[in-house]
This record gives C-alpha cells, structure tokens and sequence, in this order.
C-alpha cells in the first residue's frame, strides 16, 4: 500500500507536483464552498454575509499568493 505524504517537502522524483497543487487548492476552496453552504443554509451553520465576504477576500488574497509564488 502506498501511502501520499503531501506535507513532504523533499526533492523525491516520484512525487507528483500536480497532485500537491490539487490538493493545496481543494482544502481552501472546500472550506469556502462550507462557507457558502452555511450561509444559503444548505448546511445548518448560521453565516452573516460579512463574513462570507471576508473569507472569500481572503481565498482570493490565498489564490493569488499562491499562484504568483
């Protein structure tokens, strides 16, 4: 059984770089779409829209962080 270390941070030839760019994006972005959820009461958490504007400004600022670096 193979098990996917994706905080390793080493030179290992063998990892897949895609696979740790997918999954540095789906956890934020899944986090945000929960927020949303919340907000449009599919999900039973109470979310004011001021919050749902700041997480988003924030997954933005992450986005573009992320991509520029």
């Amino acid at each position: 059984m193979s098990d996917i270390n994706f905080f390793d941070l080493s030179e290992n030839p063998q990892s897949s770089c895609f696979l740790k760019i997918l999954y540095l994006l789906f956890i934020p972005l899944a986090i945000f779409l929960a927020i949303v959820a919340g907000y449009f009461q599919i999900i039973p958490f109470k979310v004011e829209i001021h919050s749902v504007f700041l997480i988003g400004i924030i997954f933005i600022l992450y986005l573009f962080f992320f991509t520029g670096g």
